[in-house]
């Protein structure tokens, strides 16, 4: 069994247990999916010291140490048989015992959720726009971005009836720009709409390899994948609107079906 070391999150103190061959390493960390890197505390750096050796009992000890052994043991024999013996009498009050006040004692708090799960907030829309919200007329596929780093350009999904399901946005910075782009984007989707872990069995779920993270509620999402390929990093960001989003696959789904019919028919028609 390979030795273990644990140690804190540097960012949201959650404990990390690792081999201890890892130490030095930067891995994401299981509570709050932001790089942390693993290290051995002090405390357990101080390798523990040899116990002193034991010195030898001389005998006599040993024989005084027993025959005080038995005469406990007797005392206590007999003192608890006369005990048993003893019973009240009809005027003798049997004293209760003292009970400590139910209100000094003590009580054990809940624990606490952990930090990727709480103060989720439903995601609203972006770039001036919101899910659900309809839109009249016609929008272009991409439309360019403006100082909204690393992203430059996003684009609508739109249901039939014209209500939004999805704002989709990307861009692209050089590998040394990687690490503060992520750092700042994670902290304001963060702080702006709470971040948990990756979903597992979500309909429809993205996954664009790289780095997942997930934001907001489980019905109003921000979802965040970044691709780095050594030179530069892909950004793709996904607002959306689960039940929403799931009409709009439908919907594309039909289109897609009855374009294939009319396809089949103008080939049997020019057959």
């Amino acid at each position: 069994m390979k030795d273990e070391a644990k140690c804190n999150c540097q960012h949201c103190s959650g404990h990390v247990s690792f081999p201890v061959e890892m130490v030095g390493q930067t891995i994401s960390c299981p509570h709050c999916q932001l790089e942390t890197m693993l290290f051995i505390p002090p405390a357990d750096m101080t390798a523990p010291q040899s116990a002193p050796a034991k010195k030898g009992i001389p005998l006599v000890w040993w024989i005084f140490g027993s025959a005080a052994l038995a005469f406990l043991l007797l005392f206590t024999f007999l003192a608890g048989f006369a005990f048993l013996q003893r019973s009240p009498g009809k005027n003798e009050q049997v004293s209760e015992p003292n009970l400590p006040n139910q209100t000094n004692q003590i009580t054990v708090e809940p624990k606490q959720s952990s930090p990727q799960q709480t103060n989720l907030k439903p995601v609203d829309g972006a770039f001036g726009y919101k899910l659900g919200d309809k839109v009249s007329g016609e929008i272009d596929d991409y439309m360019p971005l403006r100082d909204t780093p690393p992203f430059d350009e996003f684009s609508i999904d739109r249901l039939s009836d014209g209500r939004i399901c999805q704002i989709t946005a990307m861009g692209i910075v050089e590998e040394s720009d990687l690490y503060d782009c992520r750092k700042r984007l994670i902290s304001v989707l963060t702080e702006k709409y709470g971040a948990r872990g990756k979903m597992g069995a979500e309909k429809y779920a993205l996954d664009l390899g790289g780095e997942n993270y997930y934001f907001g509620t489980t019905d109003r999402v921000a979802y965040l994948a970044i691709t780095d390929n050594q030179t530069n990093a892909f950004f793709h960001m996904d607002y959306y609107d689960v039940k929403l989003r799931a009409i709009y696959f439908d919907e594309q789904e039909v289109i897609r079906q009855k374009d294939e019919e009319d396809k089949k028919a103008a080939l049997r028609k020019g057959l």
